[in-house]
């Protein structure tokens, strides 16, 4: 017995077994004593007699930040969804979504020979608007149990040597030393169980480069205060930025004729090594690239679907605003795909699109109508070219 209770053998295989999944930050025994009192320490506070798996669960689940549904699931289970899932999430981008997959399922069924590397560490390459952000974040929401486990570093804020102190905290001639002020020294140290996604990797300085490739390649580095700080239990996003893009041709997003698509495809294998040799990035930290991600460009009829899907997300946040009822027209998304590939944007300008089209003349129009009290129902037509918005 431990604290007063009674602990069967299968509960020790448990926390041994939880705490090599969860702890990577840790060793063996400590992490697994660690575990084995707080749990304990819960079950006798709950008066419990016998240490339970819930007990463990709920432990490990305040000590790592993990959602319980998380844990409670068979690991090889959950992950045979994730592909599925990041298909749903990412609509166009099924080699994409099988790529990414094959990689957390082998690092997080503990099947990667260096565990105490982060659980990925992958190249997103493709025009703007196909959904790299998109897949990050559904990474973040599937692996850690919310869409905001995620931390963002536009890299192009990195462009001097100096800089590094931005990332691991002040020298110590610096005010400020021995705070946690490195942002991904406080993002590993606050959220160890996250997404870390660096945006215009190229654009880092070749310092700043370096010395994520040994914090890659070790799963760990020394922030300025001397604390070791581990990032085995992340999982590492990086994207080139546009100047690195245009030699892929349309920067759109989506394609407008099946030829341009099968061009493409014929020079993937071609563009995978190129991204990986010639992407600007220095040899030690493109050597610890697990997989360049290539992101299709967008056929209409994924383009429509992901506009659609917007489209709605839009319409509950205009109605979770304010007292009023949206009906959207189907047409729109087909709209605004025209519009897109017209002015040949992507969809990373869609948000810029619906606020002259829609945001703007749906505030103006609901103001007049609550001055009188009315609570209003909204229509969000296409009609001669153009969006119109109508009260019922």
């Amino acid at each position: 017995s431990y604290h007063g209770i009674k602990i069967d053998a299968e509960m020790i295989s448990l926390i041994v077994e939880m705490s090599d999944r969860y702890l990577h930050s840790r060793s063996f025994p400590d992490k697994a004593f660690d575990l084995l009192d707080k749990a304990a320490a819960k079950a006798a506070m709950a008066s419990q007699s016998r240490l339970t798996r819930e007990s463990v669960t709920e432990t490990l689940s305040e000590t790592t930040g993990l959602p319980l549904e998380i844990m409670d699931e068979d690991p090889a289970e959950r992950l045979e969804r994730l592909e599925d899932f990041l298909n749903s999430a990412v609509p166009g981008q099924p080699r994409a979504a099988r790529d990414v997959a094959r990689v957390v399922r082998i690092a997080k069924l503990g099947l990667e020979l260096r565990p105490e590397q982060p659980d990925g560490v992958f190249l997103f390459v493709g025009p703007e608007g196909v959904g790299k952000h998109e897949m990050a974040t559904a990474l973040a929401r599937f692996l850690y149990g919310s869409p905001n486990k995620i931390t963002e570093f536009d890299m192009s804020q990195f462009t001097h040597r100096s800089s590094m102190s931005r990332l691991i905290g002040a020298d110590p001639s610096f005010v400020g030393y021995g705070e946690r002020s490195g942002l991904l020294a406080k993002a590993a140290e606050d959220s160890p169980h996250s997404v870390l996604y660096f945006r215009n990797i190229d654009m880092a300085d070749q310092v700043v480069q370096q010395f994520l490739g040994e914090a890659f390649e070790q799963g760990r580095f020394t922030d300025a205060a001397g604390a070791r700080i581990s990032l085995s239990n992340t999982t590492v996003v990086m994207s080139l930025s546009g100047l690195q893009e245009t030699h892929r041709g349309s920067q759109m997003g989506f394609v407008a004729h099946v030829e341009e698509e099968e061009d493409r495809r014929a020079t993937t294998g071609k563009l995978r090594s190129e991204h990986r040799m010639g992407s600007g990035l220095v040899d030690s930290l493109a050597a610890t690239i697990d997989e360049v991600i290539e992101f299709q460009v967008l056929d209409r009829e994924a383009t429509e679907k992901i506009i659609g899907e917007r489209l709605v997300s839009l319409k509950s946040r205009l109605e979770a605003a304010q007292p009023v009822v949206i009906n959207l027209d189907p047409g729109l998304a087909s709209f605004f795909a025209d519009r897109l590939s017209r002015e040949r944007k992507s969809l990373a300008q869609l948000e810029r699109l619906w606020q002259e089209a829609i945001v703007i003349p749906f505030t103006r129009l609901h103001i007049d109508r609550h001055t009188q009290g009315a609570r209003a129902e909204i229509n969000i037509r296409v009609e001669g070219g153009a969006v119109e918005l109508h009260t019922v």
